[in-house]
């Protein structure tokens, strides 16, 4: 576009960045996993983080998976240090998540938007605009890793196990990779979600279905902190 003489505005400098990118950033963000693939955590918001006792743990990991809402203003990370940690590498988001974010992806290189890749779906730009020209690497999730999930579950993934499966499939195998803070079983005396005690399932996801794909993962070698 520039040596067609052609100026962007800010927001189309900004989608245009994301697309020419992607390749790269995928490129780069799979060598990143494979260099610490023995030190991965994702940490999902379930409520059974309460009083689990990871936090060390999790932070003891080289790279740090946190979802969506992981901490409030009421329930920040260091409050809640001793069960979820304080650690943060990449940030995975719905697209349509509204500001304020969290304050500490201020520190954060890598962010993952969940969805079928978006790149292609998403018509409301305005939550991530300010995410690229805020300099992160914004990644979108690949197609074929959602179809997959789709078809297996015959629901719409959740992000936690959409993202799981995605790096499972980065680094070919479960092993190497811990978790925490994914719903595994029913747990009636417990929230839904950690840091909203209010928030509650959604209806379109495949729980039971999840529970047992995360089952199979763990027997491939995937390792649960809780």
């Amino acid at each position: 576009l520039e040596q067609r003489g052609v100026t962007l505005s800010g927001d189309a400098e900004a989608l245009a960045q994301l697309q020419a990118q992607q390749d790269n950033w995928r490129a780069e963000f799979t060598h990143l996993l494979n260099a610490h693939r023995e030190s991965i955590c994702v940490v999902g918001n379930a409520g059974a983080l309460q009083g689990a006792g990871c936090g060390a743990e999790i932070d003891s990991s080289d790279l740090v998976i946190r979802f969506n809402r992981f901490a409030t203003r009421d329930r920040p990370l260091e409050a809640a240090a001793e069960d979820v940690g304080q650690k943060l590498t990449v940030w995975v988001c719905a697209p349509g998540l509204e500001p304020p974010y969290p304050e500490e992806l201020e520190d954060v290189e890598w962010v993952i938007l969940t969805g079928p890749d978006i790149r292609y779906q998403l018509s409301h730009w305005q939550n991530v605009i300010p995410i690229i020209q805020a300099g992160k690497k914004v990644l979108t999730v690949p197609l074929g890793i959602w179809r997959v999930l789709v078809k297996e579950l015959e629901a719409p993934p959740s992000a936690g196990v959409l993202c799981l499966a995605w790096f499972i499939e980065m680094l070919g195998t479960a092993e190497g990779i811990q978790a925490a803070g994914f719903q595994r079983t029913e747990q009636a005396d417990k929230s839904y979600h950690f840091a909203l005690p209010r928030h509650k399932a959604v209806k379109r996801h495949n729980w039971a279905g999840e529970r047992r794909l995360l089952a199979k993962w763990e027997s491939d070698g995937l390792g649960f902190l809780d």
